[in-house]
């Protein structure tokens, strides 16, 4: 049979110029559905994105691996996890990752799941093993998630225990990975009895976006709340510098106080201050002078106190900067007392010391007063001698009567006694002026000696001797 009969029909049945026009209607059809359902000239394409994934079980924390990959149901497109970033929290587990997504870009516009890929976008990641839901953060090209470690000084209040368990080389991990590391701390007493401040350095693995640094959902600035779960405690640490730690530096300081009687005879030298088990300050000198009250007595204590550099500040403690004019506190299990710091730097009390003689005046005491002071008595505080008498003249006190004219005389007192001493004093020269007992001395005032067997109480009345 001939394919195209003479009357021009093919198999002698179907006119060749229809089915022309058929094969071209069947060919604009099949053209017309394939870019109907390709979207134009539609090519696969591979985005990264960044998924917060938020506060995580740990069991769902522990499926998730480089590598994992899930894809859409009845489209086309997969996710691959790329990377990962975790952080334990005193929530759970802080958990970001690195996602590539495969999708299909058309005409420069690319789409997952029917859909762009924007930041804010509600994300699912969900294979045969686990789903996760999270949040786009971040979308480019970068393989990796962007994170660093950084150093920050933090400043807590925990309870005793806690300030006792925590020391350099405790970590927060998370599964394999360090995420934090704690390499200094430092403790010192808080406003509660049974609290401690904690001063840690730590060093973080950050994730950085757009400039900004976090940790897990806290971001890394100071001023930042930062919790952090240490295996056996839980510490939440505000962040007080970024970038580098603190120095530890051992100064001495010079504080005064007037305490009882009963502290000034229990501070003793070499007596430490711990708190925590640790060792912040240490008595290194010691000077304890009678005051009007004899049931008080000013005390001078040289220190060396632990304290933290940062920058030209030295701190002692959550509020204590080591300068004059600031109040310190030392502690031991039987006593306390809190002293103003007078000088930094040294463990000498302010001045030039010197001896000099004054003359001291005793007016109207009894015989018995008057006799017990002898030439040769002395006062002395840590083993050195602060006054010693080195004369003595005793006189009938003279009193002052008014007749019943109104005309006034004086006349020996029968019984009582004046009496005019030598002594040389241990002083201390300023530039403000004489010192003694830690008291700026004048003519005029009036000073308290114990010497051993009496203790006196007497003006000044020449101040210039040597």
């Amino acid at each position: 049979m001939e394919i195209i009969d003479e009357e021009g029909q093919l198999f002698g049945t179907i006119n060749v110029v229809d089915a022309l026009v058929v094969l071209v209607v069947l060919a604009v059809a099949v053209a017309g559905f394939a870019l109907v359902a390709g979207g134009g000239s539609a090519e696969t394409e591979t985005r990264y994105v960044t998924l917060d994934l938020g506060t995580q079980p740990e069991f769902a924390v522990d499926q998730l691996d480089i590598g994992d990959t899930a894809t859409l149901d009845n489209e086309f497109g997969n996710m691959t996890i790329a990377d990962t970033y975790l952080t334990r929290s005193t929530a759970g587990t802080q958990a970001t990752i690195r996602v590539a997504v495969t999708g299909r870009s058309t005409e420069g516009r690319f789409t997952f799941g029917g859909e762009p890929l924007r930041l804010g976008r509600p994300l699912s990641f969900a294979n045969e093993s686990y789903v996760v839901n999270g949040t786009i953060t971040a979308v480019g090209n970068e393989t990796e998630l962007s994170t660093r470690e950084r150093t920050v000084v933090l400043r807590g209040t925990v309870p005793d225990d806690v300030a006792r368990n925590a020391d350099a080389g405790d970590e927060i991990r998370v599964g394999d990975e360090s995420v934090a590391t704690f390499r200094d701390v430092a403790v010192y007493n808080a406003n509660s009895p049974d609290q401690r401040t904690l001063y840690v350095v730590a060093s973080l693995r950050t994730i950085e976006s757009g400039g900004e640094a976090r940790f897990g959902d806290r971001a890394v600035e100071v001023g930042e709340s930062i919790p952090l779960s240490v295996a056996g405690y839980r510490y939440n640490g505000t962040i007080e510098r970024v970038g580098s730690g603190f120095d530890r530096q051992t100064s001495e300081v010079m504080v005064t106080d007037v305490v009882d009687v009963d502290i000034a005879d229990r501070l003793e030298e070499g007596t430490n201050y711990t708190v925590a088990g640790r060792r912040v300050a240490t008595i290194e000198q010691l000077a304890v002078y009678g005051t009007d009250n004899p049931n008080r007595k000013r005390v001078y204590v040289g220190l060396s106190v632990r304290a933290l550099g940062y920058g030209d500040t030295l701190r002692f403690g959550a509020d204590r900067s080591l300068r004059e004019g600031v109040t310190l506190q030392f502690r031991t299990s039987s006593y306390e007392f809190s002293g103003e710091i007078v000088r930094v730097g040294t463990l000498s009390q302010p001045g030039k010391v010197t001896d000099r003689t004054v003359t001291l005046h005793m007016e109207n005491v009894t015989p018995e007063r008057a006799d017990g002071v002898e030439e040769g008595l002395t006062e002395t505080n840590a083993g050195e001698t602060v006054a010693r008498v080195l004369d003595v003249q005793v006189e009938p006190a003279v009193v002052t009567l008014t007749s019943e004219d109104g005309d006034i005389f004086e006349r020996a007192h029968p019984v009582n006694k004046t009496v005019t001493l030598a002594v040389e004093l241990r002083v201390r020269e300023q530039a403000s002026g004489i010192q003694f007992k830690g008291r700026i001395l004048q003519e005029g005032d009036e000073v308290i000696l114990d010497l051993g067997t009496t203790t006196i109480r007497a003006s000044v009345t020449e101040l210039n001797g040597r």
